[in-house]
């Protein structure tokens, strides 16, 4: 920066005490900008409080399993019986919800199925609680299952699918 002698002054002295053609633009761009935000306050992103809420996760299962019955159903690959007309023990909201496999003893004595009914299962061979997505209504009245036993297998499967 020069040093600051009247020899090094680059202002004319007419011009000395007065503003700058650049500042007095810059001056009044700055003033219009104030008049606008006098005239239009600033408006919140949101009126109104925030209000967080929780819900306990059962609420979502009992929402997730109406959606699940009342969405349309596709036919779901490796899911559904194979060249069964008849209705399956499972209805297709329990097909996409499986519970965890374990063997026909482990489910049955976890869903506290009776003893006979348990019996009729094994000899039929059905030893896992997934190949019960596979079997009908209708094999299961073929092979001996009483109204009641049906009644308390489908119990079961539904506790088990999170019903």
């Amino acid at each position: 920066m020069p040093p600051n002698h009247s020899h090094f002054s680059m202002v004319p002295i007419e011009l000395l005490g007065r503003q700058s053609l650049l500042a007095a633009c810059r001056q009044q761009q700055a003033d219009e900008q104030a008049k606008k935000l006098a005239v239009t306050p600033p408006v919140p992103a949101s009126i109104g409080p925030v209000v967080n809420v929780n819900f306990p996760p059962e609420l979502f299962q009992a929402i997730q399993s109406l959606s699940a019955s009342m969405a349309p159903q596709f036919p779901l690959p490796n899911l559904a019986p194979a060249m069964h007309s008849a209705p399956s023990l499972l209805s297709p909201a329990q097909l996409i919800s499986l519970g965890p496999q374990m063997t026909l003893i482990d489910f049955c004595s976890m869903y506290e199925i009776s003893d006979t009914l348990q019996k009729k299962l094994l000899e039929h061979n059905i030893n896992s609680s997934h190949s019960l997505r596979h079997v009908t209504i209708d094999d299961l009245q073929k092979v001996g299952l009483l109204c009641g036993e049906l009644a308390e297998l489908k119990d079961a499967i539904s506790q088990w699918c999170g019903e």
